[in-house]
């Protein structure tokens, strides 16, 4: 491990890119719009690279591992979080006009969409008027719940990564590549942020942020998104994506673009690490759990799903044969992931060790509420710290 310190004037900053540990040594920091304070630490995982600007003379010590970076942010690096400030009174003023206000976060993938969200909740916690809520619908790299997955959580304090937030409402959408079904995500997304608004309990300033597929169909299904969800502003990170919203007909006082952050593409390694670290959280404490088919309904994109005896080179696919059914292989049931609900309400996550022909299954799943519903995916985890990708055969 590496380490390094860093004194710095007021104004100016450090971005380190995980995993690393900072520790602040002297003085005051800022990171994603959160105070730090002397002898606080901020963690920073791997994938993910933060700005710690000085809001006073100080000093602070940055231990990073092999792959891992710390510098000094240039004076004309567009880094620090100061370059989103003029996106926070639209937001406010957008939130204030409202009931139940959705400040939705479009881009392709690692322009700070996230970060930006994470920033932005940091500066608003303060405002007591409103529930401040965020939901994750990157089904790919999810920060709130696990792959295939979409996840709210309530922010009730500042943080640096939302991973630290903890979910409490989630949904299933079975894969994490969302090109595979663009149009079934949004649905999902839709039907997610729709449960949210029907309890009227409180006000809300729902954040959501999006997966980064926004090329062709991607962002027609964005725009889609963005109308079903009642999306009162969408904030792009990227400047030729909002252009092309702007030809296929949205209207230019529903959106504002932000300034891209200077920051590395996540490579697919990293990408993958960081979805098995979620698999792993949302499995911790997991026991085996025997569920039948006689009392257990099995669902996949919406529709029923019944168990056949395929060969067992079928091992690598679903099958879809019709508009209300799929056709799963026995064998590519075990080691599946999958969620577990009731009444199609997502209780908890588990995976299927073993699947027996007369519709007994045992799943190891840390969930020990009532279950009637196991909500399939195309993801197998056959061993710790692997991943396998089923397909879909339409």
């Amino acid at each position: 491990m590496l380490s390094r310190r860093f004194s710095l004037e007021a104004g100016r900053a450090v971005l380190v890119a995980g995993p690393a540990v900072a520790q602040i040594l002297r003085g005051r920091l800022e990171c994603l719009g959160k105070e730090l304070y002397e002898g606080e630490r901020v963690v920073v995982r791997e994938g993910k690279e933060l700005p710690l600007e000085a809001l006073s003379n100080a000093e602070l010590e940055v231990n990073v591992t092999r792959g891992a970076n710390c510098r000094l942010i240039g004076s004309g690096e567009s880094l620090g979080t100061r370059i989103w400030d003029s996106a926070i009174s639209n937001i406010v003023s957008h939130s204030e006009s409202c009931r139940d206000c959705v400040i939705t976060a479009l881009g392709p993938v690692s322009t700070g969409k996230s970060t930006f969200l994470c920033y932005v909740a940091n500066r608003l916690l303060d405002k007591k008027e409103k529930e401040l809520v965020i939901i994750d619908a990157d089904i790919g790299q999810n920060d709130l719940g696990p792959p295939c997955s979409l996840a709210l959580a309530k922010v009730d304090r500042q943080v640096t990564d939302l991973r630290e937030l903890k979910p409490t409402m989630f949904d299933f959408v079975g894969y994490f590549s969302a090109g595979l079904n663009p149009h079934y995500v949004a649905q999902r997304v839709i039907g997610f942020v729709s449960r949210l608004k029907r309890d009227r309990a409180r006000e809300r300033l729902i954040l959501l942020n999006t997966d980064g597929f926004v090329e062709g169909e991607g962002l027609v299904t964005k725009l889609w998104l963005l109308k079903g969800t009642g999306t009162h502003l969408a904030v792009f990170t990227d400047n030729g994506v909002a252009s092309k919203a702007l030809q296929l007909g949205l209207a230019p006082n529903k959106f504002i673009v932000i300034a891209r952050p200077d920051i590395n593409v996540r490579s697919r390694l990293i990408r993958a690490n960081r979805r098995l670290l979620q698999y792993l959280k949302f499995l911790q404490g997991a026991r085996p759990r025997r569920l039948h088919l006689s009392d257990t309904r099995l669902a996949f994109l919406g529709r029923s799903c019944r168990v056949v005896d395929f060969e067992p080179h079928a091992r690598s696919y679903l099958l879809s044969l019709s508009s209300n059914e799929v056709l799963v292989p026995a064998i590519a049931m075990d080691h599946m992931f999958v969620a577990l609900a009731r009444n199609d309400e997502v209780q908890g996550f588990g995976v299927i060790k073993q699947y027996r022909r007369d519709g007994e299954m045992v799943v190891l799943t840390p969930t020990s509420g009532p279950v009637n519903t196991i909500f399939l995916s195309l993801v197998r985890l056959p061993r710790l710290g692997a991943e396998e990708a089923l397909r879909l055969a339409t």
